[in-house]
């Protein structure tokens, strides 16, 4: 059976084995090195960059909130006087000390005592009554004043937190997106490299067939007789022809059919001058 046996190809190193049947690196060996070499470069520079982005992000995110920070408390006081809306006790309270209210209702008090005594009705009912209403009538737009006032502090502090909140969102998606980009870029590089494992596998391959195979091609071959199998491949005998003859072939040999070898195993299989050649240390012969 005229077939050599090799391990396989790897880098064409100087003087060995590969460097005599690879000396232009035919198998891509080195290419594929280098390649590889350069992808994780590729990567590590694509990963750097992705973390220099998040740390940005985070850096800038920070910044904007130290800057609603301040107006955070305001909101804060806000909430902290909210109880007024609706406590009449703290109502009170509140125009108990606002010099305002005591101003107002003094000089409203004064007033309707002195049309009163013109009239001479300093102790009439609807004197008094004047006088009971004249609190109502100071406190009120006060009250309201303050309740407005409130009412602001809380709608600023709404708007303070939700910009908070819409800003911590959107770094929380611009870093996600970013995690997610670093994941991508991970993926490419272990494919890309996966990839470029198996091509340089194929070119080995191809070329340890075509170095190390033998011409088994049926087209070189006559009076072929079937003698058994071995590894799942039909064992045949067979004299070599006149094709076969002109490429150096002659007398008989025993082997495989290249064809039936490729429908199983194509990268058993190379082509050298026109003819299949089958590496039989790959099939297992």
């Amino acid at each position: 059976m005229g077939f050599l046996r090799d391990s396989g190809l790897g880098a064409a190193t100087p003087g060995t084995l590969t460097s005599l049947v690879d000396p232009g690196d035919l198998a891509g060996t080195d290419r594929a090195k280098r390649a590889k070499e350069a992808s994780k470069l590729a990567e590590a520079e694509q990963r750097d960059a992705l973390d220099r982005a998040i740390a940005e992000t985070q850096r800038a995110t920070a910044e904007g909130q130290g800057f609603l920070q301040p107006f955070g408390s305001v909101g804060l006081t806000g909430v902290e006087q909210a109880g007024f809306l609706t406590d009449p006790q703290a109502q009170f309270d509140f125009l108990q000390n606002n010099p305002l209210f005591q101003m107002g209702l003094d000089n409203a008090n004064r007033q309707t005592l002195q049309s009163a005594a013109a009239r001479g009705r300093l102790s009439s009912g609807d004197t008094l009554q004047r006088l009971n209403e004249n609190a109502l009538l100071t406190a009120q737009p006060l009250i309201g004043q303050q309740k407005q006032s409130i009412a602001d502090l809380l709608n600023f502090g709404s708007g303070i937190a939700r910009s908070q909140s819409n800003t911590a969102l959107g770094q929380g998606s611009s870093v996600s997106n970013l995690i997610q980009d670093q994941g991508n870029v991970a993926a490419a590089g272990i494919q890309g490299r996966n990839q470029i494992q198996a091509d340089t596998t194929a070119n080995q391959n191809q070329l340890a067939a075509q170095i190390f195979g033998s011409f088994s091609d049926p087209a070189l071959k006559t009076n072929i007789k079937k003698t058994g199998s071995k590894n799942g491949f039909n064992t045949y005998s067979w004299d070599w022809n006149e094709l076969a003859n002109k490429i150096g072939l002659s007398g008989s040999d025993t082997g495989v059919m290249a064809d039936e070898v490729k429908a199983i195993k194509p990268e058993a299989v190379a082509i050298d001058r026109g003819f299949m050649k089958v590496n039989y240390s790959m099939i297992g012969f």
